[in-house]
């Protein structure tokens, strides 16, 4: 599933015990889960939201940049996200938790399932539909 954030800035990393992406619109993408980061020209990295601060070097590295691409799997339950710079970030479902949820200002959500698999609501929480 095409998720319609692409052309969409990263404005502000947050991290507490999820790490949230706020997007150019008002969007929120918000990880709750370990996820990956794999910059150009070096290994993938695995974060774990909850021991990762926003001020490190790869938080801010996502800061400003613009998303090229954003799919969900149905199946599988996993965010696929592609920067302008290359950037890929990699969020798998978790069996026991929501890994990742994506809404917007005007009610649209997308979420991981625990176990896999994805929901999505439209406007107003209408046409809610589990893959």
């Amino acid at each position: 599933m095409r998720i319609e954030i692409f052309d969409s800035m990263i404005e502000t990393v947050r991290a507490d015990f999820s790490v949230t992406l706020g997007l150019s619109g008002g969007t929120e993408i918000r990880i709750e889960t370990d996820f990956e980061i794999a910059v150009p020209g070096h290994s993938p990295v695995i974060i774990d939201p909850e021991g990762w601060a926003a001020d490190s070097p790869t938080a801010r590295a996502l800061q400003g940049r613009t998303i090229i691409r954003a799919e969900a799997e149905d199946a599988s339950g996993t965010l696929a996200i592609a920067l302008d710079n290359r950037t890929e970030i990699r969020i798998p479902a978790h069996a026991d938790h929501e890994a990742w949820s994506v809404s917007s200002l005007d009610g649209v959500a997308v979420v991981a399932l625990p176990g896999g698999g994805i929901a999505h609501w439209g406007a107003n929480g209408q046409n809610a539909e589990e893959s």
